[in-house]
Formats: structure tokens, sequence, C-alpha cells
């Protein structure tokens, strides 16, 4: 991934801290480390335009937040790339809440080959976080979700451990959390932080992984303090190779991106490695705009259909009914006539994008609701409705500017005619 000279980013809303390296050699050095503080005057913009005076605009690679991004693990019927791509491919197909017209994804094995694991994020987040960066023609060429830089960082400190453990690492703002055992992530998230919540959620983490019967034997946590909490430290040759005195935690995701895009058998996706045009050096940009131009529009014209089904007299659905009549015997199942009891099961609350069905008597709904007890309810009103029988394929609670939302997927298989 690094070659020649790279610079390695993490960016907040109160600094940006950049890597500069040189590869020689098959070894890495560290050339600079600085950090860019974010004035309130000047905004991101300001701080990378310093930046940028003093670093090159070439193979930058960056990390990206957690908690706009989806991870999925993958189970391939073999053990090879052609079978992994293609059920990352399927994933993405089924299982994306921003569609797979809509994402960007990359996809590995891990677990020693016994399992792949798949990260993905929308373009359209892509290109808001990345638009500072468009605006100075400094394009990234990687961009690596947090969880693997904290791993990696984890992984490599003196008080790794491959008993059952938690990672917690903040920078003020947001956070990760990480529960890993014998090497391997089992759960992650991320999470902008409110009202100085953190340990409330790490709390509710440990709680979740105790009912799924994954006992968690230590809390390591960098850049915050939690009760009964154990530090992670950096080790001191980062220290020295960067140049920097007392070199602080904040630095511990850097570090971890820097080990990542460095050794050798990391465990790293990259959500860039597989747009097009990226290793021509084309604006990364046209091609998301272009993406989220697409997925927009078939959002509205899947708004528009449910809308318009939402508001069917009964003599039109009746109509409706009439012309879907072939798709009624297809699989041996009746499903035309569920489509009006599913749309009237739809709380206020709840927003669905998207609804397509297949000749196997099954429809997939995709949505977006306030909260998730909105979606509780949803299922709940889908539930009462005789012969379906209904599934929360998933729910991820995303960031957006007007706050957060939790996507989901609903699968429902049409076991009898509603009547």
């Amino acid at each position: 991934m690094v070659n020649k000279k790279s610079v390695l980013l993490e960016l907040s809303g109160s600094c940006v801290r950049a890597l500069l390296l040189q590869k020689k050699d098959k070894q890495f050095a560290i050339l600079k480390a600085k950090v860019f503080p974010v004035e309130p005057d000047k905004g991101i913009t300001g701080a990378l335009t310093a930046l940028f005076l003093e670093f090159p605009k070439e193979k930058i690679t960056v990390l990206f937040p957690r908690e706009k991004c989806v991870f999925r693990e993958l189970e391939p019927k073999e053990k090879t790339p052609a079978a992994l791509k293609e059920t990352a491919e399927h994933e993405a197909e089924e299982g994306l809440p921003f569609g797979r017209e809509n994402a960007v994804l990359d996809y590995s094995f891990y677990k020693e080959k016994q399992a792949g694991i798949l990260a993905a994020a929308s373009c359209r987040d892509i290109d808001i976080f990345s638009g500072e960066l468009m605006q100075l023609k400094a394009p990234p060429v990687s961009m690596v979700p947090t969880t693997f830089a904290l791993f990696e960082a984890f992984r490599h400190s003196k008080e790794y451990t491959k008993e059952p453990s938690l990672l917690v690492f903040s920078n003020g703002e947001r956070a990760d959390i990480i529960a890993c055992r014998e090497g391997t992530i089992i759960l992650s998230r991320g999470l902008e932080i409110r009202d100085g919540k953190l340990e409330e959620e790490v709390k509710l983490t440990l709680k979740a992984l105790e009912k799924d019967k994954k006992i968690i034997t230590g809390v390591f946590t960098s850049g915050i303090e939690i009760k009964n909490g154990i530090k992670l430290s950096l080790p001191g040759d980062f220290s020295q190779k960067t140049g920097l005195e007392n070199i602080s935690q904040d630095w511990f995701l850097l570090y971890g991106l820097f080990l990542a895009v460095t050794e050798k058998d990391m465990l790293i996706l990259d959500l860039l490695k597989h747009v097009s045009g990226k290793k021509e050096g084309a604006p990364i940009y046209i091609k998301l705009l272009q993406m989220a131009a697409a997925a927009c529009a078939a959002i509205l014209v899947f708004s528009g259909i449910i809308y318009f089904l939402n508001n069917l007299a009964s003599n039109e659905l009746e109509d409706i009914k009439t012309e879907l009549s072939g798709l009624e015997v297809q699989g041996g199942r009746k499903w035309a006539a569920a489509v009006s009891e599913i749309m009237n099961a739809v709380p206020d609350e709840v927003i669905l994008n998207e609804m397509s069905g297949d000749n196997k008597g099954e429809i997939n709904l995709k949505g977006t609701a306030k909260a998730r007890k909105d979606i509780t309810v949803f299922m709940d009103s889908l539930n009462r409705i005789r012969g379906l029988a209904s599934e929360l394929a998933f729910a991820n609670e995303l960031a957006t500017g007007s706050g957060p939302v939790t996507q989901f997927m609903v699968k429902i298989r049409v076991k009898a005619v509603v009547k």
C-alpha cells in the first residue's frame, strides 16, 4: 500500500495529525510527524492548507471513522479469493443499508482463512469526509477504518494479550470500541461522543458481550480514563521515530495505521481499494458523486412507488393485484395482496426507501428510522399480520448532518394470502 514517500492522516474536529513516510530497501522511515490545530475561523481546510505547505500531496492514506462503516462477517463456500469475492459482492447486494450501487468496500480473509470480513461505507459519507482534501487537490488513495488501526496498535503494545479483551480509544470527539479474543476481532463499534456518555456505552457493550457468553477479562484504554481500565502505551521507538518528545496517547490510532500499512500480514481493509480509476490518479470524487446521484434517483423512484401504494384506494389496489397475478403464483406463494397490509404497518417515524420482491415469495424492505424503538414498533406491526414471517436483517446507526438515524432492512416471507 505504501510506496516511496507517502502521507498518513488522521482528521478530527480539533486537529489533523500527519506522518510522512519514506520507503527505502523494504524499510520504512518516518521523515516527519506533526499536529496541525483546527482554528475555529479557518476550520479543517485551514489546517490541511498549512499541512500541505510542509507535506506532499501524494499517496495519502487517511483514517475513516468506524461509525460511518458497516462490517459483515463472510462465510465463503471455499477458501479461495474468487469465492470470497463472490460472497462479498452477494452480501453487498443484499445486506448494505445504502445499496451496492452507492457503496465502496473491501474484504479479506481472517481467522486463518476460516472466515472473511467485509467493510463498506456509502459514497456520500466518503465524499463528505474527503471533501476538504478534494478541494485542495489532495485526493486520498486509501481509506482505512479506525477499527483496524486500533487493533494493530493493541497487538503491538506491551499490554497485548490473547485473553478476551475490550479496547476503548477516544480523542474526546469520537470513540472506537473493539472486543477481541485470540488475536481476532469479535465485535467493533464507533460512535460520536455525546454528553460524555462513553463510559455508559462501554458498560452496555460489556453487558451485551456477557449476554452472548463472551466474557471480557480486561479493558484497555487510550485517550480516556475508565474505571478499572488498563492504559495502553505507545512504544518508545515510535516516539524516537517521530522525533516528538513526550508523545501522547492521542497518536495511538495513527501509530496503528503506521503499523497496518508498513508491517506484513496485517488485517487491514482499504475502502478505496476497488474504486475504479484510483490507480490512474483519476479524481475519486467524480465517481462518488456519480454513484451518489444514481442512488438518490433510485431512492426517489422507490419513494414515489411506496407513496403511491400507501395512498391507493381499495379499487385501485384490486387493479394492481390483478396486474400482479402472474407474480402471485410464482414459487407457490401469493404476495401481491400483502403489499397494502405492509404499507399500513409503517409507523410515522419510519421511512421506507426501497421495496423489492422475488419469485420465491419474499419481500425485502429497506428504510431509515429515527431510533431503534421505531423499528421495533414496525416489526411488531408486521408480525401481527396473518400469513407473514418477518425478520430484521440488519439495523445500523449512522451519523448524518441532522443527527443519528438507524438504517435497516426487513426480510418478509409470505406464507399465505393476507385477507
